[in-house]
This record gives C-alpha cells, structure tokens and sequence, in this order.
C-alpha cells in the first residue's frame, strides 16, 4: 500500500474535532471523511466506519501520514497569518 495524496481540510472552532482529511491509496482508491480529533492524549486519526485497516502497522502508518499532513497544514498557515 502507497498513500499518494492527502488533503486537510482544517477546523477552526473550539471542538476537539479540528480537521476532516481524504487520503489517496496507490492513485486509485479515495478515503474521505477521516477525522483527526484532539483526545486525553494528543492528537488521534478516527477512520470512517466503512473504512478500517485491518492490522495496526497499517493502522500506525495511516495515522502517522494523517497527522503530519495536518502539522504541515497548521505550519502553513502560521507562515501566512499576521501575528
């Protein structure tokens, strides 16, 4: 398995929900919907119901891809907004 694109759509509320991501396999199968949500612990990627991996090495690899997209969207956007 290849993850060939990842695309963050940020939230900027209050809620522990605070981006909604789609990640592209080998450039033929789309998941949309995957959430990233601040827990107890830090941040944690929630998979779509329909959509699970089936062991955890894949499962880890998922989330580490996820979540560093995400760090790189809110590095983004502190680059582009006046403090």
């Amino acid at each position: 398995m290849r993850i060939t694109d990842v695309q963050i759509r940020k939230l900027f509320d209050d809620s522990d929900m605070k981006a909604i991501a789609s990640m592209t396999i080998d450039d033929m199968f789309v998941i949309h919907d995957i959430k990233v949500i601040e827990g107890e612990s830090g941040l944690v990627v929630s998979m779509p119901a329909i959509a699970q991996p089936i062991s955890t090495q894949v499962k880890s690899t998922i989330a580490e891809v996820i979540l560093r997209s995400y760090q790189g969207a809110l590095a983004d956007d502190d680059l582009s907004i006046e403090q």
